[in-house]
């Protein structure tokens, strides 16, 4: 259903059956990790103009990425991770599933 770099890759699917018969599909919720369980490689400095998926392409080598950037920075909207040009930005470690 999802790309395999897409944060919602490993959730389940579950579904319910609303009143008037028809089945819903969803995804189950993905819980945020919490950055003091998570393994860091390094730091990211953004660049003036830059945008997320570009920091998170430098950091990953995937655009697509970002999500982990703003989670390893509680940053719930992940324009606010490049807001602030010289502002440095945890990198944290891809782990294996």
């Amino acid at each position: 259903m999802f790309s395999e770099n897409s944060r919602y890759a490993n959730l389940s699917t579950k579904s319910f059956t609303r009143s008037d018969g028809v089945e819903v599909r969803y995804v189950s919720r993905r819980f945020v990790p919490r950055p003091e369980d998570l393994t860091f490689a390094g730091f990211e400095t953004v660049g003036p103009a830059e945008r997320p998926d570009h920091v998170a392409h430098r950091a990953y080598g995937e655009p697509e990425s970002f999500w982990r950037l703003a989670d390893a920075q509680l940053s719930f909207d992940a324009s606010d991770l490049t807001r602030a040009p010289g502002q440095r930005l945890r990198v944290p470690m891809v782990m294996p599933e």
